[in-house]
């Protein structure tokens, strides 16, 4: 086969690596083939060259072979750049995949915790349905029996009357001392709110993101004359979503936590960016709370303060004084994470005693009754922490159902259309 042919052929085998092609390639050394396709044509004869018809012959071919040269050089070269292109894109890609690798293993134990509460919320209201239907079917019964005794209570109204009028004057009086405390709270979270900043930094807390942080302690301050014993109570919880749904999820979790009917309410009230209420909490202790909560709702984060009051019905002269604050902000994450936000809390809980305050000079029955009431009251503000933390998950995940609901139903309905 002559040298037309040969490199004819060659062409025709380098033809399908155009741009675009991604298979791998050995190491060429544009060089070395050039110097191959030299020596492999064969020594041109000297006859050949003495005869003057067989110049243009010789001219044509010298130009096809630098023709093809500087073609095939500028495949190879194309290639080279195409192989280093496809490397530098590799590594980026394998770096990417490590880092979504990390990031999807810290927000495991946050979707194993989530997933775990779902069943357990499951659990609880299959159970709840099955009381619900006995405690149906009882009361069906119970209706029926008394269909008789109903028709006779005439002269039960009056009384019932009288009675209502009676229990009518005791709810204005409390209703008097709950629109007081409600004012004087909303002016002292506005001073809670300004010292929010410094309150956080003093504890480490404005950048703490470990989910491990959830404590609480006995501290003193100096208030004038005496040392003032409080607790303070400190949590961090991670959750992983994107902060504008977190935050209006936080804040509806909050207003559910108190004004759920639950709890025997007994006063409350509920403006847009605040609500009060006075509820009972059933438990070990019966725990009466009046509490003032506002959001301030901030450009990259949101903020919670409350003031509260939390009396004990087997001490009637003891009760609690309580501020806290949550801030909810983004967690810091590389590029391309999934998005996360904290919700970083500090209560300050400080006893006291409606004569007096308690201090530390004055030892005795009270500071060991305080302590145990406190100690309740602590135990209740971290339920109602956990249960404002489920509710949160609970209606973060009711709504990412409901959405990805609706879009299969559009999805549906247009795939249906177009049929």
């Amino acid at each position: 086969m002559d040298e037309e042919s040969d490199v004819a052929a060659l062409m025709d085998a380098l033809e399908p690596l155009a741009p675009g092609f991604d298979w791998p390639l050995p190491d060429v050394d544009v060089d070395d083939v050039l110097l191959d396709l030299e020596q492999s044509s064969p020594p041109e004869s000297t006859d050949t060259l003495d005869k003057d018809d067989s110049k243009p012959t010789q001219i044509s071919i010298a130009a096809g072979k630098n023709s093809t040269r500087e073609r095939l050089k500028a495949e190879l070269t194309y290639l080279r750049d195409k192989v280093e292109t496809l490397e530098g894109e590799l590594q980026s890609l394998k770096a990417k995949e490590a880092t979504s690798v990390t990031e999807d293993a810290t927000a495991a134990p946050m979707w194993r915790r989530i997933a775990i509460r779902q069943v357990e919320r499951r659990r609880v209201a299959e159970a709840e349905n099955t009381r619900l239907k006995t405690v149906l079917d009882a009361q069906i019964q119970v209706a029926k029996s008394f269909e008789q005794i109903l028709r006779k209570r005439s002269n039960e109204v009056v009384l019932d009357l009288y009675e209502g009028a009676r229990g009518s004057r005791k709810r204005h009086r409390s209703e008097d001392d709950f629109s007081v405390v409600y004012q004087q709270f909303l002016e002292e979270i506005q001073s809670a709110y300004a010292i929010v900043d410094q309150v956080f930094d003093a504890r480490n807390l404005s950048d703490e993101y470990n989910e491990s942080v959830r404590n609480y302690t006995t501290k003193t301050r100096s208030t004038g004359a005496h040392e003032q014993v409080y607790v303070e109570y400190v949590d961090v919880t991670v959750l992983p979503f994107p902060f504008e749904k977190a935050s209006r999820a936080i804040w509806e979790a909050n207003i559910r936590e108190y004004l759920d009917k639950k709890r025997p309410i007994q006063n409350s009230r509920r403006e847009v960016d605040h609500f009060g209420v006075r509820v009972v909490f059933q438990g070990t202790h019966t725990l009466t709370c009046t509490i003032v909560t506002r959001q301030y709702v901030e450009s990259d984060r949101l903020v919670l303060v409350w003031r509260a009051l939390n009396r004990v019905s087997s001490a009637s002269q003891f009760y609690a004084d309580e501020t806290g604050w949550t801030v909810v902000k983004r967690v810091p994450t590389s590029n391309g994470a999934s998005e996360k936000v904290a919700m970083q809390t500090c209560v300050q809980l400080v006893p006291r005693w409606l004569d007096s305050d308690l201090a530390l000079p004055h030892p005795g029955s009270r500071q060991i009754q305080a302590g145990e009431l406190t100690k309740a009251i602590v135990e209740s503000i971290e339920e109602g922490m956990l249960g404002i933390t489920e509710n949160v998950e609970n209606l973060l995940l009711d709504e990412a159902i409901g959405e990805r609901t609706a879009l299969s139903a559009l999805s549906y309905t247009n795939s249906n259309g177009t049929c």
